[in-house]
Formats: structure tokens, sequence, C-alpha cells
């Protein structure tokens, strides 16, 4: 009894063993790739390694378990979705402490040194873009900004190097600085050769870029305006930090060991800070049903992001029109304004009700949006131009004269001015030592979400072997977007792949005797939207649409199929008797003979003819009925 329960236990054990070793071996596969993790594994994952570092990474893609193909089926298929701007540099026009060390002080007096040649000590732009969490809180901060003068604008760039599918821009402010009145994003789709707005942000929308102040979630933007720029009210700095936190600023900032002291009720609301952003949808409010139409995914698409930070003027004059980075108001508008009073009315007049029609109507302006509205959870100050009531003023016309139309789009938005990426232009050997918390910005991170664009026919991007960041292109598709059809599959269009059609590149039909071919529109419609493929290069002496017929001077093998490569044999006419020496019946071989003289290659007189000495006229007629073999045969 005693030696049976010892061999049940010990069953027992070795079941409960061999389970857990089968667990473990589940949950922890080798060769697997964890999470970052600073306590346990060093080894990032891919969807926190910036893109331009992808191939500091162990390959990952396997072509027979690719999410691209499922069950030996294409199916649509997208990279994965990350902050494309993680670990990106970041160029500005204004960096505090470049020249000199400088002071960033705030309200209740405590100031930070900010210099570029101490690493622990620089607010540099790279803050921007590295890893940000609670434990992790860094700062940009610019120099300078003054109202008024050449330093009222700071610029962002980013440059990803590839066209990428954006869905937000984010913007976290940071604790210290100052928010700006006007947020400008554009974007560039060739590399940073052209700029157009993409977003407007500003406490007062008319009097930053002339626009109407509106909310995402009440635009009027059907598939005809889609790519309407919009101008979004900017909340107030007071918005985005809560009065206990705005007090204790600094220490939570700058002293990592405050931070670790904590409480988890203070750390939740330190965390609540990192959430109130500045952000930017690029299809919110706009229309985004499946699959989306090429005018969206255009209005998505961009390589570079240039975030423009302004700060308004104490006072409406030319030089703060002539200085911004957008073109002043023309004087047909101005002309409407009251002649005895600024612009700029102090005196406020009662809010009028929400008018559709100011949407509805590019040429009517009043009443401008809806006052106080709430964008994520935060109060919308009323902007300014609501004082002007009900004003009706022409169409808005910033790039151009007003009577030109030759661009829609340059009419509707404002011109940017190219502004160099880097450089001392905004910063001076003079600029002061300290600088309050209202003369500078600050930012605590930028973040574009989105993914690389591929256009749904691959599953990542990878960096090749000249350091280029390009798609890792399936469904027989070429490029660096896969924006094209590989060589030899262009029997149909290309086509962007949709959640219900991979839009697969077809292999033309070359029988074997062609790797090249290219699309016929034509052809294609003339098949009724079967095939369009035509076949170039022809090998094996074939020719044709798809390399089906022999080329001339050969003819059809019909012992081999018409794939065999020697399905098409040369001609062998007799160089007397035929024609055209090379040249015979591309099917049944059968040369072009001269008078009198017959068979395949012509290499016989026909009956009641002779054989002659004379190559014009081999063979010549005779009385006594004979059939006479020619002297010369070829291949004798």
């Amino acid at each position: 009894m005693h030696s049976e329960l010892q061999m049940t236990f010990a069953l027992w054990l070795l079941l409960l063993l061999t389970g857990l070793y089968i667990n473990a071996a589940y949950y922890f596969p080798q060769n697997a790739i964890y999470p970052r993790s600073t306590e346990f594994n060093n080894t990032p994952s891919r969807s926190t390694v910036p893109y331009h570092k992808a191939s500091q990474l162990p390959p990952s893609f396997d072509a027979a378990s690719s999410h691209c193909r499922v069950a030996s089926e294409d199916v649509n298929c997208l990279p994965p979705f990350q902050n494309i701007a993680y670990g990106r540099p970041v160029q500005t026009t204004s960096t505090c402490g470049v020249f000199k060390v400088q002071r960033l002080c705030v309200a209740d007096g405590t100031c930070h040194v900010c210099s570029g040649n101490s690493r622990k000590r620089r607010f540099s732009p790279d803050h921007l873009t590295d890893a940000h969490s609670t434990r992790n809180y860094t700062c940009w901060a610019s120099s300078l900004v003054r109202a008024g003068g050449p330093e009222q604008a700071v610029n962002l760039t980013i440059s990803l190097g590839k066209r990428f599918e954006v869905d937000y821009v984010s913007l976290q402010p940071c604790i210290e600085g100052a928010i700006p009145d006007s947020i400008a994003i554009y974007k560039s789709s060739d590399f940073g050769r052209s700029w157009r707005p993409w977003h407007y942000f500003s406490t007062d929308c008319f009097r930053a870029f002339g626009l109407p102040t509106t909310h995402e979630y009440k635009t009027h933007i059907t598939t005809a305006n889609l790519q309407e720029v919009i101008c979004v009210g900017l909340p107030p700095r007071e918005d985005y930090f809560t009065k206990n936190f705005r007090r204790r600023r600094s220490s939570i900032n700058m002293h990592k060991h405050v931070r670790r002291n904590l409480s988890s009720i203070e750390l939740g609301e330190f965390e609540a800070t990192l959430n109130s952003v500045i952000s930017f949808s690029t299809t919110l409010g706009r229309p985004a049903t499946q699959p989306w139409s090429p005018a969206l995914i255009d209005w998505m698409t961009m390589t570079d992001v240039r975030i423009s930070m302004m700060r308004f003027p104490a006072s409406l004059t030319a030089d703060y029109r002539a200085k911004r980075t957008v073109e002043p108001l023309p004087s047909s508008i101005l002309r409407h304004l009251a002649p005895n009073r600024p612009p700029y009315i102090s005196k406020r007049k009662p809010r009028r009700p929400y008018n559709p029609r100011a949407f509805a109507d590019a040429s009517y302006i009043g009443p401008y949006g809806e006052g106080n509205r709430r964008r994520f959870g935060y109060r919308h100050l009323r902007s300014s131009q609501t004082e002007y009531g009900d004003l009706e003023v022409p169409p808005l016309d910033f790039a151009s004269p007003m009577n030109d139309t030759n661009s829609t789009f340059e009419a509707l938005v404002p011109k940017v001015e190219q502004v160099p990426l880097s450089g001392p232009h905004l910063l001076s050997p003079t600029e002061p030592d300290v600088l309050s918390a209202a003369e500078f910005f600050a930012l605590a991170d930028l973040t574009i979400g989105g993914r690389c664009k591929c256009n749904g026919h691959a599953k990542e991007c990878i960096v090749d072997a000249s350091g280029h960041l390009r798609c890792a292109c399936e469904h027989n598709t070429d490029g660096d977007d896969c924006e094209r059809c590989k060589s030899g599959f262009m029997d149909r269009p290309w086509e962007r792949a949709t959640a219900q059609s991979a839009k697969s590149c077809t292999q033309c039909d070359c029988n074997l005797h062609s790797s090249e071919c290219r699309f016929s529109n034509a052809l294609y419609l003339m098949s009724n939207r079967v095939s369009g493929g035509v076949c170039e290069n022809c090998q094996h002496n074939t020719a044709g649409r798809n390399c089906q017929h022999c080329a001339e001077g050969f003819y059809r093998d019909w012992t081999k199929p018409i794939s065999h490569e020697h399905a098409c044999l040369p001609c062998r006419c007799h160089p007397i008797g035929s024609i055209i020496r090379h040249d015979c019946d591309r099917r049944s071989g059968q040369c072009r003979c001269k008078q009198g003289v017959t068979g395949i290659t012509c290499d016989r007189c026909l009956d009641g003819y002779h054989q002659t000495r004379s190559s014009t006229n081999p063979c010549t007629k005779d009385f006594a009925p004979q059939t006479m073999a020619l002297a010369h045969t070829p291949g004798k």
C-alpha cells in the first residue's frame, strides 16, 4: 500500500513538472523579441525602435508566415502603427544656451540653467523625441521669443526621409515656458522641396491666419473640400497644468529625487499633465470611410513636418504683418473695419450663436465659430474675431492677387515663407542672460502617430544596404512605398490594397520567354479588364504580345510546347531555290520558293522542270516530265 502511494505521488509530481515545462515553453519561446525593460531585458522591441535604427534588430520577416499572406492567399497588410518621430533629430530655429549660458526663470522665482555645452543642463531638441514618461520627463526650451521682433516665431522641423501616413500630431507643453499664441503645422510630401499648411491653432484664429475659429467635431468638411485647412482655438496655459503642479513645477520637472518620492495620488496628477496635449488629427471631422479616398490619402501623406510657434505683438502694426509667417491681411478687408478704432476692439460684444453659414460659404466670415467650446476637455478662449459681429468681406486670398484664380488651394490658405532650418538668424550674442517664463517656449514631447506608407503591400519597413528606409514589398510590388508593380507583373494596373482585396500585381503571361512587360490600358479595357500586359524583349526566338509566336526567320516546332526553350526553329531555306533565304511560314516552316522550285526548304525542281546553273532561274521547264533534285541542299 505504501509503495502504491509513493508511485502515485511520483507520477503526480512528474505530470506537474511536465506541465510547468510546457507552459514555460509556450509563454517564453526561444529567440523571442521582448519589450524593452531596464530591469530584465535590454533587447528593444521593434515597436520601440526608431525606423532609422531598425536595422540594428535581428530580422523578423518570414515570407512563409507573413501577414500579407493567409492560407496561400494575399491579404491587405500594414506596417505597425508607431510614434514615427521617436528618436528622430529635430531641427530648430531657436534653442536656449547655444551662444551662452542662460537662466530660465518662472513666476515663483525658480531659475534653471540652460547650457548647450552641458549634457545635464541643456534643453536640447532631442528631448522632444526621446522616450517620454513620468520617469523621463525632459524638455526643450527656446531662446528669447519677443513679441513684435524677429524672434517672435520659432520653427521645429522633422525630416523622415520617407513617406508616411500620419493619423495625428501632438505637442505636450512643458511645465516651464510659455504657450504660443498661435501654432501652424506645415507638411511636405516631396522631402522638403515645397510646403503646404496642414493645421492651425490660435487663441485668435482670425488675427493670426484670417480664418474662423472652429472645432474638428463641428466642421462642415465634405469630399469636395476634404483638404481644407482649419484653425482650432488654442486653450490658455492654465488649462494644461493643475494649480498645484504649476506651484511645484520646478521640483517636479527638474529634480528626480523629488519625483521618486511622489505619492501615488501626486504621481497620478502629474501623469495627467502628460496627457494634456495640443493635438491635431488628420481624419477627425473629415470623410474617412473605408476604403480611403485618394484625396484623404494624399492629405495624410508626408515626408517632413514643420511646426511654427508664434507670439502676438503688443499691437497690430505693419511690422507684425510683415514679420509673420503668413502674408498680411488685404487692404480690401481692412477697409471694412471701423476707421476710428483699432481693428481688434477691446470692448467685447455679446457672443452670437453658431451659424453654419460660416463654414458652408467661403465668402462669409462672421460670426466666426462658436466661442467657448471644449476640445479634449479644455476650455477654448473666445476669439476676438467675434467682436466684428456679422461682418461680410470678400473671400480671403493671401497667396495671390484677388483676380488670380489659377490656383484654388493657394487662394484659400496663407503663403508659407521659406524659413532656414537652423542657424543664428533668430539668435544673437546680445540675447539676454535671463529669460522669464513668458519669454521662451518649452515643449516636453513631440509625437507623430502614423505608419510607414506601403499602400497595403508590406507589413514593415526596412533599411536597405545603402541605408535608405523603404518598404519590404510583397504582392509582387516594388518601390520605396510599394507604389508600382514589379517588373514582369504588370498584367493589371497597380492598385492600393483594401480590406476586401490585396490588389496584388499579376504576372504577365510571356510563356517563360521574358521577365519584362509593360501595361497597356487600351488592351486592358478591350479584354474587359482581364489582361493588359504586353511582353517585352522576348527571348528564344519568340515574338508577340505574350511571346506566343515565332520571330521572323523562325518557325514553330509543334513537337514541343510554346513555353519550351526550343519551340521555335530557324528557317532552313535553300539559298538559290528560295526567294528570301531566312523567310518561311512561322507555323509550317514552308519557304517561299522561286518559279519551278518546290520542297519545304525550296531544294527541288518541280515535275516538268530541270536544274540549271543560273542562280536567278535555277529550274527551267522541259518537255519530259521528271522530278530532279538540286545538286546542293542545305546541310550537305
